[in-house]
């Protein structure tokens, strides 16, 4: 091609002169797009560069400068893809970090959990028959206080007692067993006895 000519039609927006620079040009740009990223990536970039070049053709006065301005852009469209990717990268180790650590804290927790409510229920078994019966119904059946009471020919209070009652001994069976964590010792009983009835089928 004649460069002079093809300068001259390419800034007055000839597409023959345009794809005449392309097919000069196309080669060395994808060569060097291949060097930084895959093949797919390398003929997306090429791509992009020549359509910017097209945006940009009036500041390009030479056949040398088109040259190096390709050269230059197409680097810095792939490291720009290279960064990209880098920072997707980082991103998803972060995510999979944090639902590792999830994953973990989710599981802790329910070991901690299983642990509580065999510990209670332990002791619970250690108690007169009559905090046995009000443990099962107000805890493992879910009853509420006026069921009970009506099963059991007792008055609400009486049930309101009893549960108030069960709550101590048990707590003070865990403590005395050693068995009662600092974070267990935070916790009301009633709490205690919550999950209980939400680890109930």
């Amino acid at each position: 091609m004649a460069p002079n000519d093809v300068i001259t039609r390419f800034h007055r927006g000839d597409k023959s002169a345009f794809e005449e620079i392309h097919h000069k040009f196309f080669p060395l740009t994808y060569g060097i797009a291949k060097s930084y990223v895959g093949p797919e990536q390398a003929k997306d970039a090429v791509q992009t560069a020549f359509i910017s070049l097209w945006e940009n053709r009036e500041g390009l006065k030479t056949v040398d400068h088109i040259k190096f301005w390709l050269i230059t852009t197409i680097r810095n469209i792939c490291i720009s893809i290279l960064r990209a990717e880098t920072r997707l990268s980082i991103a998803r180790k972060k995510l999979l970090d944090a639902n590792n650590e999830e994953a973990n804290a989710h599981i802790y927790h329910i070991e901690i959990q299983s642990e509580l409510l065999q510990k209670i229920e332990a002791a619970v078994t250690r108690l007169p028959a009559r905090y046995q019966k009000i443990f099962d119904l107000a805890y493992k059946r879910q009853w509420s206080d006026d069921q009970i009471a009506d099963i059991l020919n007792i008055s609400k209070k009486s049930v309101t007692e009893g549960k108030s009652r069960l709550h101590h001994e048990v707590r003070q069976q865990l403590l005395n067993n050693g068995e009662l964590s600092l974070g267990m010792m935070l916790l009301g009983m009633d709490q205690l006895m919550t999950i209980i009835s939400q680890n109930q089928v």
